[in-house]
């Protein structure tokens, strides 16, 4: 391989071995999302559904105050 090619992968923790694997140096960046940003994600997700109306809002607002409720250390 030529030149000083550079990789940005992202992936769960349990990959971490195999990525390590294939690869002579890796940087690793940990990334801990707060309970806003999981919040902010969940309230923006359903805007990109194809069929916006299929969701009532507050079955809405019940899958996100759930989620919100049982996060655990992420």
């Amino acid at each position: 391989m030529s030149g000083n090619p550079r990789i940005f992968l992202t992936g769960r923790p349990h990959i971490e071995d195999e990525v390590k694997k294939g690869f002579i140096k890796i940087v690793e960046i940990p990334v801990s999302p707060t309970p806003g940003d999981i919040g902010r994600y969940l309230e923006m997700r359903p805007n990109r559904d194809t069929d916006p109306h299929a969701m009532g809002y507050e079955f809405r607002a019940d899958i996100i105050r759930v989620i919100l409720e049982n996060i655990s250390e992420v």
